[in-house]
């Protein structure tokens, strides 16, 4: 093993406090080792193999940078572990706190196996009840490194994967992220990953650029403006950095302007500057201006404004050959308890995807479960308001897109035709919504609504103040294309209750085809546009306490279309509807 501190190199006792040391400006640590095992280098301490102990009002000022090489290491060894202040900590029951990064903190190491983890103020701890807090990076971090595992980086702290409590974070500085990652990577502006449901974060602010040019082959990138992967319950946390992502070779990626991969309870995220990704995703893309994959509820939580909000403009101009989930706040949302989301940032969606993308001005996909009326309220998308606008250009007809103003579309994890969906209500969109693709393809239909594109959900209280436009190509070659557009909802397969429209709905060029009532086709109807709902009702038959009632369109409609079924309120209601 090899620990390198510029103040201590390695601490051995328990119960010890380091506590006022400095590393100055003029020291530099370069290391060239090859093949170490376990390596901690950090600007203050190198390695805590200690239980118990406090690392306090410590800075470093000088320049951390490993060069050295992992070239056929043996499997389980680890790759070096770096840190502005602490490189490398284990066992439990350690505090860090007042301590900051001034120093450049750099790592361009070549590993054939093995991880690494790299932190502006700690690489990584692997022990229980560590207490972080008040920290702050305040120089560059750059990971130019190529291993063949997995590589974590963090402006703060690269990795954790045990209980944690981290609070009041900040990165200051830019993070560039150029290396390679043979099995993934987890990238935050922040934070790297925190790694377990047990921990706690709160106040991470990231005010540096985050820019991440890499090629992860085969496998997965986790990448966030504050924070890559998190496990912790997570309140307050803020993006004020620029975040640009340009990415090949991944075959699972997910971007966010905050959080890029959540799976435990959140609030009050804030993301406030520019997020763009351009790149290539073998299998799947989940990107968001906030957060860009959530499998747990980001909800307004008491005494608080919001759940999420995201001002910054969002640019997605990636391609994936399979499933691409796009949102101006949450790209996709697998657990349907979501509330007080907000987007003010406008939304250019010019990517390419093999088969069913969702986009939306707030959440590009959200997942609704079947039920019983008295649980129907434990499911739902509320209050959720989008102000900017969300354009949406692919270079060829896709299959099955799905684009709304506020959420792309909805699935249910239960039968299609089962009773209760879940709910969307009281959800509002002001910005223009477009949809556009250019060049004739294979692929099928498109759904686009002012609110929702496609949704299996019923909805209620949702109204638009957009201009809503579909346009394709002229060319009858095109049929087959089965468009719904609505000023509220391109397709709802339930019921849609008092909902309004006050935006122009506008068709050009889209092709008339489909047959009537094919169930799960989207717009029933063939090519159906609406000024509320292109197309509703196909289930809403084993849904009657919901039925579509109460909408009003007080928009333009202006349609120089081939379309099959058009209506000032609706384009197509299916013959399962019920209407009142």
């Amino acid at each position: 093993s090899i620990h390198i501190g510029g103040c201590i190199g390695r601490i051995e006792k328990a119960n010890t406090m380091a506590k006022h040391f400095k590393n100055l400006e003029d020291a530099e640590i370069v290391v060239n080792a090859q093949n170490p095992v376990r390596m901690g280098l950090g600007g203050v301490v190198g390695h805590q193999n200690i239980t118990t102990s406090t690392v306090e009002d410590c800075y470093n000022y000088g320049t951390v940078k490993y060069n050295g090489t992992m070239e056929g290491a043996t499997a389980g060894y680890y790759s070096p572990t770096i840190g502005g202040i602490i490189g490398y900590m284990n066992q439990a029951n350690h505090t860090v706190k007042n301590c900051h990064n001034h120093g450049d903190v750099s790592c361009t190491s070549t590993a054939t196996f093995n991880r690494f983890k790299i932190g502006g103020v700690l690489g990584y701890s692997e022990g229980a009840n560590l207490t972080i807090e008040n920290c702050s990076n305040n120089h560059d971090l750059t990971f130019d490194g190529t291993t063949g595992g997995v590589f974590y980086a963090g402006g703060v702290v690269g990795h954790t994967d045990k209980a944690i409590t981290a609070k009041d974070l900040v990165n200051n500085n830019k993070i560039t992220i150029n290396g390679q990652g043979g099995s993934g990577g987890y990238v935050g502006g922040v934070y790297g990953q925190i790694g377990n449901e047990s921990s706690e974060c709160s106040g991470f602010i990231n005010n540096g650029e985050i820019i991440v040019n890499t090629e992860v082959t085969s496998k997965f990138l986790v990448a966030g403006g504050v924070i890559g992967s998190c496990a912790a319950t997570a309140d307050d946390i803020t993006n004020k950095g620029k975040v640009t992502f340009d990415c090949s070779s991944v075959t699972e990626l997910y971007v966010g302007g905050v959080i890029a991969s959540l799976t435990n309870a959140a609030s009050e995220l804030l993301n406030e500057n520019e997020v763009s990704f351009t790149g290539t995703a073998g299998s799947v893309l989940y990107a968001g201006g906030v957060v860009g994959n959530t499998s747990a509820a980001i909800s307004l939580a008491e005494g608080k404004t919001y759940a999420a909000k995201n001002s910054g403009a969002v640019t997605f101009g990636g391609t994936s050959t399979a499933e691409y989930y796009a949102g101006g706040v949450v790209g996709r949302n697998t657990v349907a308890q979501t509330t007080v989301l907000e987007n003010a940032g406008n939304l250019s969606f010019t990517g390419a995807a093999g088969t069913s993308p969702y986009v939306g001005g707030v959440i590009g996909y959200t997942n609704t479960n079947a039920g019983t009326k008295e649980a129907l309220g434990t499911d739902f998308v509320a209050n959720c308001i989008n102000y900017g606008e969300v354009k949406v250009l692919f270079p060829c007809k896709p299959n099955k897109s799905y684009v709304g103003g506020v959420l792309g579309g909805t699935q249910t994890a239960g039968s299609t035709s089962a009773v209760y969906q879940g709910q969307i209500v009281n959800c509002l969109n002001y910005g223009d919504v477009s949809y556009r693709f250019e060049v004739l393809d294979s692929g099928t239909y498109g759904n686009v609504g002012g609110v929702v594109g496609y949704s299996q959900a019923n909805m209620e209280g949702c109204d638009n103040h957009g201009k809503v436009s579909y346009t394709t190509p002229t060319d009858p070659s095109a049929a087959g294309t089965r468009a719904a557009a609505g000023g509220v909802v391109g397709c709802n397969l339930f019921g849609v209750k008092n909902c309004n429209n006050y935006g122009e709905l506008f068709g050009e060029g889209v092709w008339a085809a489909g047959t009537n009532d094919a169930a799960g086709a989207g717009s029933q109807g063939g090519t159906s546009f609406g000024g509320v709902v292109g197309c509703v009702g196909i289930y809403n038959k084993n849904s009657a306490d919901y039925p579509t009632v109460g909408c009003n369109n007080y928009g333009k409609i202006n349609l120089n279309i081939a379309c099959k079924t058009a209506g000032g309120t609706a384009g197509y209601f299916s013959g399962d509807a019920v209407c009142i």
